[in-house]
Protein backbone atom coordinates (compact mmCIF):
# COMPACT_ATOMS: atom_id res chain seq x y z
CA UNK A 1 0.00 0.00 0.00
CA UNK A 2 2.68 2.04 0.54
CA UNK A 3 4.77 3.37 -2.00
CA UNK A 4 8.37 3.27 -1.07
CA UNK A 5 9.68 6.28 -3.50
CA UNK A 6 6.92 8.39 -2.37
CA UNK A 7 7.47 7.72 1.73
CA UNK A 8 11.23 8.09 1.12
CA UNK A 9 10.42 11.41 -0.24
CA UNK A 10 8.24 12.32 2.49
CA UNK A 11 11.02 11.06 5.10
CA UNK A 12 13.14 13.82 3.26
CA UNK A 13 11.00 16.01 3.68
CA UNK A 14 9.91 15.75 7.47
CA UNK A 15 13.93 15.39 7.80
CA UNK A 16 14.50 18.86 6.56
CA UNK A 17 11.63 20.74 8.28
CA UNK A 18 12.98 19.58 11.16
CA UNK A 19 16.61 20.01 11.08
CA UNK A 20 15.84 23.55 10.18
CA UNK A 21 16.07 24.99 14.24
CA UNK A 22 18.24 28.02 14.73
CA UNK A 23 19.02 27.28 18.15
CA UNK A 24 18.01 23.54 18.87
CA UNK A 25 20.07 20.44 17.45
CA UNK A 26 17.79 17.83 16.35
CA UNK A 27 18.56 14.11 16.19
CA UNK A 28 15.90 12.89 14.21
CA UNK A 29 13.95 9.68 15.47
CA UNK A 30 13.54 7.44 12.92
CA UNK A 31 11.06 5.56 14.22
CA UNK A 32 8.74 8.76 14.69
CA UNK A 33 9.84 9.28 11.04
CA UNK A 34 7.84 6.37 10.36
CA UNK A 35 5.03 6.37 11.97
CA UNK A 36 4.50 10.26 10.63
CA UNK A 37 5.01 8.86 7.31
CA UNK A 38 3.15 5.37 7.25
CA UNK A 39 0.02 7.67 8.77
CA UNK A 40 0.19 10.41 6.45
CA UNK A 41 0.67 7.83 2.98
CA UNK A 42 -2.58 5.77 5.11
CA UNK A 43 -4.48 8.53 4.88
CA UNK A 44 -3.31 9.73 0.91
CA UNK A 45 -4.26 6.27 -0.22
CA UNK A 46 -7.81 5.80 1.49
CA UNK A 47 -9.10 9.34 1.70
CA UNK A 48 -11.80 9.47 -0.55
CA UNK A 49 -11.35 12.84 -2.94
CA UNK A 50 -14.11 14.52 -1.89
CA UNK A 51 -13.31 17.98 -1.27
CA UNK A 52 -11.21 17.14 1.95
CA UNK A 53 -7.47 18.84 2.73
CA UNK A 54 -4.92 17.56 4.30
CA UNK A 55 -2.21 18.96 5.90
CA UNK A 56 0.70 18.40 7.75
CA UNK A 57 3.24 20.10 10.25
CA UNK A 58 6.45 19.67 11.77
CA UNK A 59 8.20 21.48 15.16
CA UNK A 60 4.42 22.40 15.54
CA UNK A 61 3.20 23.32 18.32
CA UNK A 62 6.30 22.29 19.66
CA UNK A 63 10.40 21.36 18.88
CA UNK A 64 10.64 17.82 17.95
CA UNK A 65 6.39 16.80 17.58
CA UNK A 66 4.37 16.80 14.47
CA UNK A 67 0.27 17.10 13.47
CA UNK A 68 -1.43 15.47 10.46
CA UNK A 69 -5.07 16.90 10.41
CA UNK A 70 -7.95 16.64 7.65
CA UNK A 71 -10.41 19.42 6.90
CA UNK A 72 -13.89 18.97 4.88
CA UNK A 73 -17.11 19.20 5.14
CA UNK A 74 -17.07 15.08 4.45
CA UNK A 75 -14.54 13.08 5.60
CA UNK A 76 -14.96 9.25 3.95
CA UNK A 77 -12.14 6.98 3.87
CA UNK A 78 -11.87 4.26 1.33
CA UNK A 79 -10.69 1.31 3.62
CA UNK A 80 -11.69 2.27 7.27
CA UNK A 81 -9.61 -0.85 8.39
CA UNK A 82 -6.39 0.56 6.88
CA UNK A 83 -7.25 3.74 7.98
CA UNK A 84 -7.70 2.27 11.73
CA UNK A 85 -5.00 0.27 11.65
CA UNK A 86 -2.70 3.46 11.10
CA UNK A 87 -4.60 5.93 12.92
CA UNK A 88 -3.14 4.00 16.06
CA UNK A 89 0.24 5.33 15.20
CA UNK A 90 -0.49 8.92 16.07
CA UNK A 91 0.29 10.00 19.52
CA UNK A 92 -3.05 11.91 20.08
CA UNK A 93 -6.18 11.88 17.64
CA UNK A 94 -9.25 14.40 17.91
CA UNK A 95 -12.38 15.04 15.74
CA UNK A 96 -14.42 18.05 16.18
CA UNK A 97 -16.57 20.10 14.22
CA UNK A 98 -15.28 23.73 13.46
CA UNK A 99 -17.47 26.90 13.68
CA UNK A 100 -16.97 27.27 9.90
CA UNK A 101 -19.27 24.01 9.38
CA UNK A 102 -16.44 21.98 8.73
CA UNK A 103 -14.99 18.70 10.41
CA UNK A 104 -11.42 18.24 11.40
CA UNK A 105 -8.94 15.15 12.20
CA UNK A 106 -6.59 15.80 13.82
CA UNK A 107 -3.39 13.12 14.45
CA UNK A 108 -0.45 14.45 16.72
CA UNK A 109 2.99 13.01 17.32
CA UNK A 110 5.72 13.33 20.16
CA UNK A 111 8.79 12.15 19.70
CA UNK A 112 9.62 13.01 15.73
CA UNK A 113 13.10 14.42 17.12
CA UNK A 114 15.43 14.65 20.12
CA UNK A 115 16.24 18.26 20.59
CA UNK A 116 19.12 19.77 22.85
CA UNK A 117 19.23 23.52 23.08
CA UNK A 118 22.82 25.04 22.19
Amino acid sequence: MIDDKAFDELCKQLSEKLLKQGETVSILNPEGIERFSKLYNAIQATLKKNGAKISYGINEPFVGSGFIRIIGRQIVFSDASVFAKYAKLATNFEVYHRVDGNICMAFSFDGLALTENK
